[in-house]
C-alpha cells in the first residue's frame, strides 16, 4: 500500500474508519481544537503531544506511518466532515501552522500531512 497516494489513502481511511478501532498509531478525534486561537493554547499541545507519541512509537502496522483522523468518532464510525479551523484555514495554512509549532518542540521534526477529505470522498459506499 502506497500511504503517500491520495487515492489510496482514501480507501485506507475509509476502512479504519468503518472499522472504529483504533490502534498505536491510528487515532479518531471529533474535533482539532485550539489552532483558531493563535500560538501555544493547551489545545495545541495537547495535539503536540499526541504526535510526539507516534513519533516515538515504532509499529510494523501502517508500515510506521501513523494517523490522525480528525471529524470521526470512533464510537459510532461516523465522520462529521466539517472540522472548523480545516474549513476556515484549509489544509496548506493548518499545515504551516502544525509545522511552526512541531519545530519549536520536537526534534527530528516528523514529516506530515493535512489532508482534507469531504463527504463525497470518504464513506461514499
Amino acid at each position: 500500500m502506497n500511504y503517500e497516494d491520495p487515492d489510496q489513502l482514501k480507501v485506507f481511511l475509509e476502512h479504519r474508519i468503518r472499522e472504529k478501532s483504533e490502534k498505536d498509531k491510528l487515532d479518531f478525534k471529533r474535533e482539532l481544537l485550539g489552532w483558531d486561537k493563535g500560538e501555544s493554547s493547551a489545545e495545541q499541545f495537547n495535539l503536540l503531544r499526541l504526535i510526539n507519541a507516534f513519533v516515538n512509537t515504532f509499529s510494523r502496522e501502517f508500515d510506521d506511518y501513523g494517523f490522525l483522523i480528525f471529524g470521526a468518532d470512533k464510537s459510532d464510525g461516523k465522520v462529521a466532515f466539517d472540522v472548523p479551523v480545516l474549513r476556515t484555514k484549509g489544509s496548506d495554512k493548518l499545515q504551516s501552522e502544525i509545522a511552526n509549532q512541531v519545530r519549536k518542540y520536537i526534534y527530528p521534526v516528523p514529516r506530515f500531512e493535512v489532508y482534507d477529505f469531504t463527504e463525497g470522498d470518504l464513506l461514499s459506499r
